[in-house]
Parts: C-alpha cells; structure tokens; sequence
C-alpha cells in the first residue's frame, strides 16, 4: 500500500487480478487516484472485463481501448468522478500502432492513473518497441504495478525492463547496457552469449523492497495446472466455419471443402483451427483396373493463424532459448 510502484509474482491461480483489482479500488476510494490503464495481452482484456466483475468493490466504468472509439476524449477528460474509469490496452498493440500508443497516452494527462502490467513478461526485451512505450506510459502514471507467474522464466536479464517501468531509480542502472555489465556475464561465439551471473545478491537486495512472491504452494495444489488460451478466430477462418458447418456458399470462389459425415465436419473444423484450409481436389485414380474419380483433401496454410501465434508468444515468454516439444496433429 506505502508503495508506488511494484511487482506483485505470483504463480497462477494466487490472486494475481484478484489483489490488483483491490489495490486499484482501495486507491481510488481513497482518492489517489481517477483511473487506470491496464497493459495486458489482448486475450486476457476481455478476462479482466469478467474478473472486475467478480472483485471490484465500487462503481467503475470499463472499455477495451480502440483507437476510433468516439466514447474515448470524454472518457479521457480530467475530473473526479463517482466511477473509477478503467481504460485495458493491448500491449502488442502498442509495439505496432503509433496511433493507439498516441490514444493511450492521451488518456493520462491530468488524470491520477494507476497502470496495471498483467503478463509483464511481454515487456521483458528492451529493445522491443511495445517495452519502450510500455515504460514511458509507466513513467507518466502516479503509481505502477506488474503482474506475473514467471517474470525470470530465462534468468534475470529478464528483470531489468520489467523494473525500469516500475521506477528506474529501483535498480539504478541508468540503461541496459551498464545492467548487462554490472550483472551478466557473456562468453561464447563473438562473447554474445549469456555464461553466467554476478553480483546477484546486489541485485536481489535491489528490488526486495519493491516485490512481492507468492509460490502456488500456498494453494496445496498439484504440481500442474493446465491452462486454456482463447483466440479469436480471422476472418478467413470463420468463413470457412460457416462454409463446412453450413455445407454450402453462395460465393462462387468458395473453396471445396470435402464432408460427408458429422466426424468428417468435426477434422475440418480443427484443421481450419490448425491454419489450414482443407481444399477438395478431385482426382481420377485407377482402382483394380478401372479409371475412378475420387476426392482428395489437399492442406493448404492460410494466411495467418492466432492459434499459432499464441502459441509462439507462450514461447517467447517461459520457453526461449530452451528445448519444448509440440504436439499437433496439422
């Protein structure tokens, strides 16, 4: 509560959300703050949006940040209000769109924010453009706060872009590259690669003061929990939806998608989901002899595939740099 900025590590199903959203309603009753921008993946805003309906203790006003949203420079004017306005912004989003970063930013002068960084890990390059601005809408925010389960998933050069949006003064580097200096040691082809760790103790007494770990043992569970990440589907691929479960298309470009039963619908529709589309092509083959027209399924990739890049991002956060395995059927 004494405290401006802070990283709350907790394992999943600890409290994560659940102590933000008090953290921000308790502020805000208290009059330190107006508003809040939470910085999270674009598949968990939507989570939020459920989670603040279960724990929020006053009256808020919640909307998912969209750069041509009309609602957006009433929702950004200054002024105490009877609802804590919460504003959820994509952080990938900030990495790729100058506008929305331009439009999240304009909600923060004036106002008394609390920026909440669910899954800071996305934050963890410090050269990545998303991480840039995530740290500079930190450093207009009165307080800040970071949410996560794994925040050295790869060792703790992960640690120093998370803090630097906390406070830069927590570890007092100045930059990144006088932390790799003081903290990491390289070697290997070109000295480019990562060997070892130094001064560890000194880093750790660093941010103690700003952190608080909490272990899924306090939770007496198994030592997995499974976790189901939702996607939304393109475009293409609910076209295709439509297309295998309705059996036919008005367009007549529609590809030819083979299905003849309800288990054969069922493969197409995970294929579409795998990134594929499953063309029909018909074929003539020779069968005991005799010329027979057949249908073969043909893969083919589609554009792109949020299934896919889920998956690639999960990667990048807990797994880079070291060995997985997937298991797919496409």
């Amino acid at each position: 509560w004494g405290l401006h900025a802070c990283a709350w590590f907790a394992k999943m199903g600890t409290g994560k959300t659940f102590t933000a959203i008090h953290l921000a309603c308790a502020r805000f009753q208290a009059g330190q703050i107006d508003a809040v921008v939470i910085l999270c993946p674009s598949t968990l805003r939507l989570t939020w949006m459920k989670e603040l309906a279960k724990y929020a203790t006053n009256e808020y006003d919640f909307r998912i940040h969209d750069t041509e949203a009309k609602w957006m420079p009433e929702f950004s004017r200054p002024g105490k209000r009877k609802e804590l306005r919460i504003l959820a912004v994509s952080v990938e989003g900030l990495g790729v769109s100058e506008a929305l970063y331009d439009s999240a930013c304009g909600f923060l002068p004036g106002n008394r924010v609390m920026v909440i960084n669910d899954e800071s890990s996305r934050i963890k390059n410090p050269d990545a453009k998303r991480t840039q601005r995530a740290i500079n809408i930190g450093n207009s925010a009165d307080y800040r706060i970071i949410l996560n389960g794994t925040p050295i998933a790869l060792g703790i050069h992960d640690l120093w872009s998370q803090y630097e949006f906390l406070d830069p003064n927590i570890i007092g580097s100045g930059d990144y590259w006088s932390f790799k200096t003081r903290y990491i040691i390289y070697g290997g082809y070109e000295n480019k690669q990562i060997i070892g760790y130094q001064n560890v103790e000194e880093l750790m007494n660093l941010i103690v003061p700003y952190t608080c770990e909490v272990g899924k043992e306090v939770l007496n569970l198994p030592d997995k929990m499974m976790k189901t990440i939702y996607v939304e589907p393109t475009a293409e691929q609910k076209r295709l939806f439509r297309a295998v479960i309705k059996g036919v298309d008005a367009d007549p470009n529609a590809p030819n998608i083979k299905v003849e039963n309800t288990l054969e619908k069922r493969l197409r529709l995970r294929q579409i989901t795998g990134g594929y589309l499953p063309r029909a092509v018909p074929k003539v083959k020779v069968i005991d002899g005799i010329e027979c027209e057949v249908v073969d399924t043909v893969l083919e990739p589609l554009g792109s595939n949020p299934k896919f890049d889920a998956m690639i991002d999960t990667i990048e956060d807990n797994f880079a740099g070291t060995k997985y395995i997937i298991w797919t059927p496409f």
